[in-house]
């Protein structure tokens, strides 16, 4: 690819924003560092959502632990909606389940991560957990048109924002619009089932349960319907990669209605030791 010289970079420090002059190669060179860094091991972090549900933008803070081979997560939401509930997820043990608690007094339960109790009002489910998923959704978003790359960027379809503080951490800026974003009509054929459309078409399954009124959470689909879905997981995408570790830190996305979701990643530690039973319902720190 024709390497276009950056002239210079100019620096400033404006209260907790820095800025800085970029371009298309810096844009891709971010994108292409996040993507060869999302694969961790293993990582400990707050996760705070805001997403759009039922019209109502909805916040909640859910402290995660997290190993990716093999799969294992604990999380115990912190504040909003179920807060203090407990869940853990290990898809080798007990039939694939996720134990569910909700308190001391009350009965510990057993769901499937596809079911309606964890399902309901939810963007994604365990099994998008963590970065490796979302940084692959991000770099989709950005490069679906990557063959046009460097004409859609000078078009501004997307853009390199410059250094910002996030949570006290530096990190790139990008920025990214799907300018060609829609609603296309999807036929549905035997054996489809919500998030396999959703997967299929790289985006979340609540996101084609929003814009059909004849689906809800459960997906009751029929061979032969035509619904809606998204040609693309968001219209806009604002990302913040972290300058150190490279991660994707904080996300924003947007569809014809509006903001859809934020999410943020603090208190951040990644591949930590964890102990031998620290994804066990007889860890000292947890209330199953």
């Amino acid at each position: 690819m024709k390497k276009y010289l950056l002239s210079f970079f100019i620096l400033i420090t404006i209260g907790s924003s820095v800025s800085i002059a970029g371009g298309y190669e810096k844009f891709y060179e971010v994108l292409e560092s996040m993507r060869t860094n999302i694969y961790v091991k293993g990582a400990t972090f707050d996760f705070v959502k805001i997403e759009r549900v039922n019209g109502k933008m909805i916040s909640s803070t859910q402290s995660v632990k997290y190993q990716a081979k093999p799969k294992k997560i604990y999380m115990k939401i912190t504040a909003g909606p179920d807060a203090g509930t407990e869940l853990l997820f290990v898809p080798t043990e007990n039939d694939g389940k996720v134990r569910v608690s909700a308190g001391r007094w009350v009965p510990t339960l057993s769901l499937s991560p596809f079911s309606s109790l964890l399902a309901k009002n939810q963007r994604n489910t365990l099994y998008e957990l963590g970065f490796a998923y979302t940084g692959k959704v991000l770099y989709k978003s950005f490069t679906k048109y990557k063959s046009k790359a460097k004409e859609f960027y000078d078009a501004g379809w997307a853009s390199y924002e410059g250094l910002v503080k996030v949570n006290g951490r530096v990190c790139h800026k990008l920025l990214s619009e799907n300018k060609e974003y829609k609603l296309i009509d999807y036929k549905v054929v035997e054996g489809d089932i919500l998030r396999k459309i959703a997967k299929k078409m790289v985006v979340d399954a609540y996101s084609i349960v929003e814009v059909n009124d004849n689906i809800d959470d459960n997906g009751d689909l029929k061979p032969g319907m035509v619904i809606k879905v998204p040609n693309s997981y968001a219209k806009k995408v604002e990302v913040y990669v972290d300058t150190i570790n490279k991660l994707p830190v904080k996300q924003k996305m947007w569809d014809n209605s509006g903001l859809v979701a934020e999410y943020q990643y603090t208190n951040i530690k990644i591949n930590p030791t964890f102990a031998a039973d620290e994804f066990t319902e007889d860890f000292d720190e947890y209330g199953f």
